[in-house]
């Protein structure tokens, strides 16, 4: 129309097209629609968005019509090598846009609050004992954030209720604050009790009924209260004056600062104990309970008689646990009645001499009431039924055969436990973390020091085994510390996530299984409490405060080291990068959190449900919606009648999910280590399920064995390792779902390899199985001064440690090159020089050195009649082998018609005794990297006695190595060397990294990349045509040519070849090794090791790319036997691989596991 496009009568050259981009950075999409037509409607550029802005997330980029979202990054770079858009989660697309995993992940700070100005003082501000509460105060369907801010300590404290207000802009501003400061001068000051000291728990809600909520805070007289409206005006504190402590006769609250005063703090809540419709006040401090009404007249007082209150933690829990239609308390464990009478209490826990921890109330078992749930001192998780007959009670035992105290009928062995008290019980909910529909706890345990068993996050299933145990760790092997932990289900797929905030930071952890999803570590921008004196407390709470229904996670912090700016403390708010949290509430209104207790308007119900009879709750301290608020998904509602009555409406909630199939290893273990050796196996997990992804964990191994951040077990063993030894690895998919890799691994004594070089092949392969190897692959190559027949390299070198069994490579000499001159006539020679031109050798090491002319053109020629003679520490054989013999210094002389040169040798003696070898790792570049351009080689090559190391590069399938970089010192993630794509020739090579110490340990990684592009610095060619035989079919022609990109030594010396106008192909490794077939379901997978990626470069140098694939990767129900196979063009490829014999294939091994594929003619791979 007028305003919208379109194009009326084309003339088949006017377009109408569309892209999908988030343009605004908003989290929602925007459509583009653009318009070239010359007739009557509306052309040009038109952006379209949802009209509440609820379009999902999108990428903010669309780079080119031939647009796929692995071929470009959001910042616009372009990815280096690619991924497939197929093997990345949730795409297998093109020409549309998408989010990959990579980029919907974690969570970054919106805002956070470290300071306030007070009085024209910008004054630190950190949050007393953490506690933050959020609800909308101002009726505008933002919630707001009440804290309590702190700067100071002891007497001197100074105290601010603040209430922060979420603007649009996603900033935190003061909505309004009060001063509850008390200095030690104002002790006789009437209003003494209008201000606060240590308050900690500030709770919201409609107090008063009308309709407008308040906050309520404790008061500087402990056992009192204070009341302020949504505005921050003070409206009520009352006088009922505290309970004196033992050494003290008078409750006057000038007394308070006595001995012992700090553990005096309370925990307050907001409940309707009478049924009326009105919320009282419930206050918890020491030993006693306190209810106030709404004008803050004390209605009860009552007492937990075995609570031993030494400590500030005076948590409790409020619910309907016997179904009589009135609230119970449950606390210092006593169950109380809404009337403040003792239902039952538990003689003092003989394990801890106290009731100080942590309170919650679930429905455990099958009956319909709720159970209550301790976790404290001892450490004991202990849970009674609604009567308090112990259930069970969970502890690490110090004995095989334990008997448990409190009258409980079971004692649980939690291993993860220490023995002692921890001394922070650090947090305790339950909700379905696992989204099973089972309840399940999660506690959290603490202390000031590192440990394993000290902070650790345990979930245990409702008859008290533990479900799963995982350290508090972050991924730099720090602690976290636990202070507090909550659960939601951020990303909607039904599991729960588990956030931990504690001194070093925050971490979530996937509900199904303990695992590490993300993690925020505390920095200058992100909390966390510096040095923990133990009472600094970091909370954290899930709401949605802009009412955008996506959840934000807020983190609140009080630490004593933020004072001091080392660690930042106060208000912090995160939400996904592309705001895509799964709907929460936008109330979390008080410490003693329950959904049922509140309602979303922050009215108290008069008689809340019963959160674990509620559909799709049964939980504790856990946000959620209750049934009918936002959030649900889809849902239907029945009565149910016998023709007469019908009964209630039932409404059930449905969440549709897809089914979710297990991950699979695509990696073949290595079963095989030795004593000393450097034991290395590169995991790899893929999820076949579209949208999902793998991650890997090491569940069982011996002592010592890790798994790093680069997905490589590795492990040194020892001579006491010596034998078998299981090893579980565990693949978990974003649903939690796990798949097992279990094998032995055998653990041998290493054989020394021998010196083979300048030996026969006959005698070479003898020596190698006299020493129980096995000659690897052969190869040949030209060498002017070694004879044919003898070895002219092997790999590993001599000396170096291996398996029993292993393989070595070995490469014979053909002799001097046929077509190439003995020495260039008639160019004088003006100097000699010897490679390498300084050498460091391990004892008992050898190497072949290299004599050249330096002619008067200045040009060099390789030297093959050289005269050789060394001294010291070294011997050289006439071919120029030099042997170090004894660690010291020596000299190798080279003479050559009167013309001298020389080096220096240093030789490092062997250590007795060292039989750990070294480190070789190579990180970066990837293995199958495409690389263009020079690019430094990262990687570890460390011992603490290190001789050397040596990186090389050298094509698959065996050839000649040239080394690109040396060095003595050690090298631990950083830089090895560098890697030039632009001077050499394109097409695949291996990357090999050779380390070695002085005991003669070696190790050596080796990894494959691809050097393709044009841009190729230097090169220079030159091509004489030798025979041209124009004949019919196939016309012949032979060339001789140079190029300066061939690093190799070719028929007429280093970059000559002769040319056949041939094309090169080079492929990772035998095509039919290396692949698992995987159950997943009911389907057999066929899976590769590693990419079974082919090169061919043609003639003209140009770089061609094809996977190998079999015809079928997917088997529903019955093993693989025979399949098809054929090579895939990768994009930019032009031309086809097609193989000239039998493509079909033949699996004949055992599956699932390792298999082989085998020509189904000749049985080979």
């Amino acid at each position: 129309d007028d305003d919208n496009p379109g194009l009326g009568t084309s003339s088949g050259e006017e377009m109408l097209y569309s892209i999908i981009v988030d343009l605004d950075g908003d989290g929602a999409a925007e459509l583009v629609v653009s318009s070239n037509g010359s007739h009557s409607f509306t052309t040009g550029l038109f952006v379209y968005q949802d009209p509440h802005k609820r379009w999902m997330p999108t990428r903010q980029v669309w780079n080119q019509w031939a647009y796929s979202v692995t071929n470009v990054n959001p910042d616009l770079s372009v990815p280096s090598p690619a991924t497939p858009n197929w093997q990345e989660p949730g795409l297998n697309n093109y020409g549309v846009n998408a989010l990959p995993v990579a980029e919907r992940v974690g969570a970054v700070l919106v805002d956070s609050f470290r300071e306030m100005d007070i009085d024209g003082i910008s004054r630190s501000w950190r949050v007393n004992r953490g506690t933050v509460v959020a609800g909308d105060l101002t009726g505008d369907d933002r919630s707001e954030l009440i804290a309590i801010g702190q700067r100071g300590s002891g007497i001197q404290n100074t105290q601010y209720l603040t209430a922060l207000s979420f603007t649009e802009g996603n900033e935190l501003e003061v909505l309004w604050y009060w001063n509850g400061w008390l200095s030690a001068f104002e002790l006789n000051d009437p209003d003494r009790d209008f201000a606060m000291r240590e308050a900690r728990d500030p709770v919201i809600g409609d107090v008063t009924g009308d309709g407008v909520p308040e906050v309520v805070v404790t008061a500087y007289c402990l056992g009192d209260i204070l009341i302020f409206s949504n505005t921050g005006e003070r409206l009520i504190s009352t006088q009922v004056g505290r309970v004196p402590q033992s050494s003290e006769t008078s409750p006057d609250c000038p007394q308070y600062y006595g001995s012992g005063s700090t553990a005096d703090r309370g925990r307050l809540s907001l409940v309707d104990l009478t049924g009326d419709g009105l919320p009282e006040i419930l206050l918890s401090f020491r030993n006693r309970l306190r209810a106030f009404d709404g004008s803050g007249t004390l209605l009860w007082e009552s007492e937990a008689p075995n609570y031993q209150p030494g400590g500030s933690e005076f948590d409790y829990a409020v619910a309907d646990v016997n179904l009589d239609g009135r609230p119970n308390i449950w606390f210092g464990g006593t169950l109380f009645d809404a009337d403040g009478n003792v239902l039952w209490g538990k003689a003092t826990n003989p394990l801890s001499n106290d009731w100080i921890g942590w309170y919650a109330v679930a429905n455990l078992n099958d009956d319909p009431f709720g159970e209550l749930i301790y976790w404290g001192n001892g450490p004991d998780l202990v849970v009674f039924d609604h009567q308090g007959n112990c259930l069970w009670q969970a502890r690490k035992w110090s004995n095989a055969n334990p008997t448990p105290t409190l009258g409980c009928p079971t004692a649980i062995q939690v291993p993860d436990l220490p023995t002692s008290s921890p001394g922070f019980r650090a947090g305790l909910i339950v909700a379905d973390i696992a989204g099973d529909g089972k309840p399940r706890i999660v506690i959290g345990n603490r202390t000031n020091s590192d440990g394993p068993e000290r902070n650790r996050v345990i979930a245990f299933n409702a008859d008290g085994t533990p479900f799963w145990s995982v350290p508090a760790l972050l991924s730099s092997g720090a602690s976290v510390r636990v202070n507090q932990i909550n659960a939601f289900d951020l990303t909607g797929n039904g599991v729960m996530e588990i956030i931990i905030t504690g001194v070093n930071g925050t971490v979530v952890l996937n509900g199904r299984n303990g695992q590490t999803l993300f993690e925020i570590p505390a920095d200058d921008d992100n909390p966390g409490l510096g040095t923990s004196t133990g009472q600094d407390i970091i909370y954290s709470i899930i709401v949605d405060l802009d009412g955008d229904g996506a959840a934000e996670l807020v983190v609140s912090s009080q630490g004593s080291a933020g004072l001091d700016g080392q660690t930042p403390t106060g208000l912090f708010v995160y939400r996904d990068p592309q705001n895509r949290w799964m709907p929460a509430r936008q109330v979390w209104n008080q410490w003693v959190y329950s959904v049922t207790n509140i309602n979303p308007d922050l009215s108290i119900p008069s008689v809340p449900e019963r959160n674990w009879l509620t559909p799709g709750l049964n939980n504790y301290r856990v946000n959620a919606f209750m049934p009918g608020e936002g959030g649900a998904v889809d849902a239907f509602s029945y009565r149910v009648s016998d023709g007469e009555l019908a009964s209630n409406e039932a409404t059930v909630y449905l969440d549709i999910r897809r089914p979710n199939r297990p991950p699979a290893f695509i990696t073949s273990p290595v079963k095989r280590a030795g004593v000393g050796l450097d034991y290395r196996y590169r995991v790899r997990a893929v999820d076949p399920d579209p949208g999902d992804e793998a991650s890997i964990r090491l569940d069982r191994g011996p002592v010592g064995m890790v798994l790093d951040a680069n997905g490589v077990l590795r492990w040194q063993p020892g001579a006491a390792d010596l034998g078998e030894h299981p090893v579980i690895l565990s693949a978990i998919d974003l649903e939690g779902e796990i798949t097992l890799q279990e094998f032995s691994l055998s653990v041998l004594e290493p054989v020394e390899v021998p010196d083979v070089l300048g030996l026969a092949q006959a005698a070479a392969e003898a020596a190698l199985g006299s020493a129980g190897l096995a000659p690897g692959r052969l190869d040949t190559a030209y060498d002017p001064v070694l004879a044919a027949g003898l070895v002219l390299s092997q790999a590993p070198d001599g000396g170096g440690m291996v398996l029993p069994g292993d393989a070595v490579d070995l490469v014979i000499s053909l002799g001097p090159s046929p077509v190439a001159p003995n020495f260039p006539p008639d160019r004088p020679v003006e100097a000699i020089f010897i490679e390498p031109g300084e050498l460091i050798l391990l004892q008992g090491q050898s190497l072949q050195l290299e004599a050249f002319a330096l002619l008067d053109d200045g040009s060099e020629h390789r030297l093959a009649d050289a005269a050789w003679s060394a001294s010291g520490s070294v011997q050289v054989n006439a071919q120029g082998r030099v042997t170090a013999t004894a660690a010291g210094a020596g000299t190798v002389n080279a003479q050559f018609q009167g013309f001298s040169a020389q080096i220096e040798v240093t030789v490092i003696g062997r250590i007795p005794g060292d039989d750990e070898a070294p480190a070789a790792l190579l990180i970066s570049p990837a293995d199958g990297a495409q690389l263009t351009e020079r690019v430094a080689v990262i990687g570890t090559a460390f011992d603490a006695n290190l001789v050397s190391y040596r990186l090389e590069i050298g094509p698959p399938g065996g050839g000649r190595w040239e080394t690109l970089a040396e060095g003595v010192a050690p090298v631990v993630e950083d830089v090895l060397g560098y890697l030039d794509a632009t001077l050499m020739d394109n097409g695949l090579w291996r990357l090999r990294l050779t380390v070695l110490d002085a005991g003669g340990n070696q190790s050596v990684d080796e990894i494959s990349v691809v050097l393709d592009g044009d841009l190729k610095a230097g090169l220079f060619s030159l091509r004489f045509v030798d025979l041209d035989l124009p004949l019919a079919g196939v016309p012949i022609r032979i060339e001789r040519e140079y190029d300066s990109r061939r690093r190799q030594p070719g028929e007429f010396g280093p970059g000559w070849r002769l040319a056949v106008r041939s094309t090169e192909l080079r492929c990772t490794a035998p095509l039919g090794a290396g692949w698992q077939v995987a159950r997943s379901g009911l389907s057999f997978l066929l899976l590769p090791d590693e990419e079974k990626l082919c090169t061919v470069r043609l003639a003209d140098g140009r770089l061609e790319r094809f996977d190998f694939r079999p015809a079928v990767t997917s088997s529903p129900f019955v093993p693989f036997s025979l399949l098809g196979s054929s090579f895939v063009a990768r994009p930019g490829t032009r031309g086809r691989l097609q193989p000239l014999s039998n493509t079909n294939l033949l699996i004949a091994d055992p599956q699932p596991g390792e298999v082989v594929l085998l020509d189904d003619v000749s049985l080979n791979p």
